[in-house]
């Protein structure tokens, strides 16, 4: 799951926690990324998993830029059993375990972006009215 984490006109960091780990699938993402009309450059940083799209403000392209990024990005690794398939007694411990993780990390990641956001809005309210 993509989620924005910062932004300037012309320039948006995204965080991309599913970031294809094979370079082929991290150039597919960069050109799909680039295809995109209003899209001038793109930074992907595979280690930190956060990818920064520099734009055509007047064309303003980033509803675009988050389909393509959320098309592009692995799913998070979750033990899957077939419906039909009985689940042992000790394992259904562990995919309670992964679907909390997973959950845990969604929370956490919302809570981050809603503290950045709040962080920035405070920081530009300070400059702005020189308080």
């Amino acid at each position: 799951m993509s989620y924005f984490v910062h932004h300037v006109p012309g320039r948006a960091r995204f965080r991309v926690p599913g970031m294809p780990k094979a370079a082929t699938l991290r150039e597919a993402l960069v050109s799909a990324l680039r295809a995109i009309e209003g899209v001038e450059r793109v930074e992907i940083n595979p280690a930190a998993a956060s990818v920064v799209v520099h734009y055509d403000r007047a064309l303003a392209p980033l509803d675009r830029v988050v389909e393509v990024l959320r098309a592009h990005s692995e799913p998070p690794e979750v033990s899957r059993v077939p419906l039909e398939t009985p689940v042992p007694a000790a394992a259904r411990g562990r995919i309670g375990e992964n679907v909390s993780r997973s959950v845990g990390e969604m929370v956490g990641q919302a809570m981050f972006a809603t503290i950045v956001q709040r962080t920035l809005e405070y920081s530009l309210r300070t400059v702005l009215l020189g308080r």
